[in-house]
């Protein structure tokens, strides 16, 4: 085991060898601290391929080599950075605030879909799963000083790997907005329906049951509501949301077993309903999406581990761990009560088979419903700042062949419309498009043009969400379409490849366990990307149920 100081350590490389990166032929003393300046407007291949360090076998206890975390990581920010404020635990309760979100309210679906046995083993294993891929992506980070997904990508495989992550975020988190919606229009709208059937009176009590043109204007009224949130470029006074977030579906959870228990106290309830095991295979598999979009937390953990105090590997492992299993044990539970509660019933949100006015489930269904509609906003940012990075790539590949300045100036509009600080790195201030004073002057005379993209963006986004919120059968089908193809791609497979491709740069002939492993995820999340895919499809079509 790693102490968890950091430790001091000769250089692992020779100062005047180059490594995988030519351009970068720093001191190993310099390995850790600020990348150098780019003299801007070189040639785009040396420009954007970061520093590439050899390491250690993983199987070798790094205790033995190591005197220096420079030497083994090359960390922005620096391990000693004043921005390092969080804790051990901190960050621990961080990452598993942001793994538990909304789409843990579908996860009891996934239970009747697949049975207690299967749906074990598949939260296991993808637990699992999901614990080495967030290890190999901040591994990815730490070998070539990346600070954001797409710059992991893009050191790995290029300019194209980047704009390919970059479309691939936008796509699942337009599909997280509308998952989002669909669950604020199904928590919100009985009470709303039930609170105004209160106020205006009638014959028969309100019973909470709404139309689908209701829960079209509930919605509506809620994007309204949410608009200047939505607009915002900052939401820092939200950060703190994914701990409200995990308190409320810790507190929905203990309801709904409190419920499960109270209906399950006869003698032939559960023997008669439970159901222990799916099937068919296909039956099985259509409980994973919806698993795979619950784990889903690719886009923080880099974040995460760049804010962590004492940065050690150690440190890294023992926060992915830790979180990962606390996810695994709330939604688990989560997961189980639900479905033992609903049995055959159990609808894509949990929170549909309890009546609105059921006072033990009340508290979590307000607290629930509060996450997930300030969840939009902080979805709908990701979003808007995908879109606008995927147009300013698209532009910085033409203009790669042509600087004009119509392109030049068009991107820096793209990106200033948005606040791409979680999109992109640090890189895109040194691209070589003309000097960084005539940037700035040409955004001044262009913030009208930035306020319309930004706004039309937001708008364009929201509404397509809508839309398809308000078409879509259920929320289930949304996590099915986006979890069996696109969640596979972020969460396993780009980080599975990046890891192959950066370990075989620095190290051509070494054969690792951790290779070999990124080696079987990669493989593995192909084959249960196209075999979920396929089976969502047959189940659109209706060929299969």
């Amino acid at each position: 085991m790693m102490s968890d100081e950091p430790i001091a350590m000769n250089p692992p490389l020779d100062p005047k060898k180059k490594t995988g990166s030519s351009m970068w032929d720093t001191d190993a003393d310099d390995v850790g601290g600020d990348p150098p300046e780019d003299s801007g407007g070189g040639n785009d291949a040396l420009l954007y391929k970061s520093p590439l360090l050899q390491r250690y076998p993983s199987l070798i206890p790094l205790r033995r080599h190591a005197t220096s975390i420079a030497a083994v990581a090359f960390l922005v920010p620096s391990s000693s950075c004043d921005s390092r404020r969080a804790t051990l635990p901190a960050a621990i309760f961080n990452m598993t605030a942001t793994i538990i979100g909304g789409g843990v309210l579908s996860i009891p679906l996934s239970c009747a879909r697949a049975g207690l046995g299967p749906f074990t083993a598949l939260m296991a294993a993808s637990a699992i799963a999901t614990d080495f891929s967030l290890y190999v992506l901040v591994s990815c980070s730490r070998r070539c000083g990346s600070t954001s997904f797409g710059g992991v990508a893009r050191s790995a495989f290029g300019g194209g790997a980047e704009l390919l992550t970059t479309a691939a975020v936008l796509i699942v988190v337009v599909f997280s907005v509308v998952g989002l919606m669909k669950l604020n229009q199904g928590i919100w709208s009985p009470i709303l329906m039930m609170t105004l059937g209160i106020l205006i009176g009638g014959e028969d009590p309100p019973t909470g049951e709404t139309t689908a043109l209701q829960d079209a204007i509930v919605l509506m009224v809620l994007l309204v509501l949410m608009t200047p949130f939505l607009l915002k470029r900052d939401l820092t006074s939200l950060r703190h949301l994914c701990y409200v977030g995990f308190f409320s579906i810790a507190i929905l959870c203990l309801a709904m077993a409190y419920r499960a228990v109270e209906l399950n106290s006869g003698t032939d309830v559960f023997a008669t309903n439970v159901k222990w095991t799916s099937t068919s295979l296909p039956e099985a598999l259509s409980a994973l999406p919806i698993i795979m979009c619950a784990y889903l937390c690719s886009f923080n953990i880099i974040s995460v581990s760049c804010s962590l105090v004492r940065p050690t590997r150690e440190r890294v492992r023992g926060v992915i761990h830790w979180a990962v299993l606390l996810s695994f044990l709330v939604m688990y539970l989560f997961g189980v009560a639900g479905y033992l509660y609903a049995y055959d019933e159990t609808s894509g949100n949990i929170l549909l088979n309890f009546s609105p006015d059921d006072p033990i489930i009340l508290l979590g269904r307000v607290s629930c419903g509060i996450m997930t509609l300030f969840a939009l906003p902080m979805n709908t940012l990701p979003a808007r700042e995908a879109l606008l990075s995927v147009a300013a790539q698209v532009s910085e590949a033409r203009a790669s062949t042509n600087q004009s300045a119509s392109l030049a100036e068009r991107r820096i509009l793209l990106r200033k419309a948005g606040n791409n600080s979680s999109i992109e790195s640090a890189r895109e201030d040194k691209i070589g498009y003309g000097t960084k004073d005539a940037a700035e002057n040409s955004v001044v005379s262009i913030s009208r043009k930035e306020e319309y993209i930004h706004c039309l963006a937001t708008f364009g986004i929201a509404f397509l969400c809508y839309v398809a919120a308000v078409l879509a059968p259920g929320v289930a089908i949304v996590w099915d379409i986006s979890g069996s193809s696109m969640v596979f791609l972020i969460q396993f497979i780009i980080p599975g490849a990046c890891y192959i491709k950066l370990k075989l740069r620095s190290r051509p002939d070494e054969l690792s366990r951790n290779l070999v492993l990124a080696w079987c995820l990669l493989i593995f999340a192909l084959i249960m990307a196209l075999l979920c895919t396929s089976l969502t499809a047959l189940r659109l079509y209706g060929i299969i149920e």
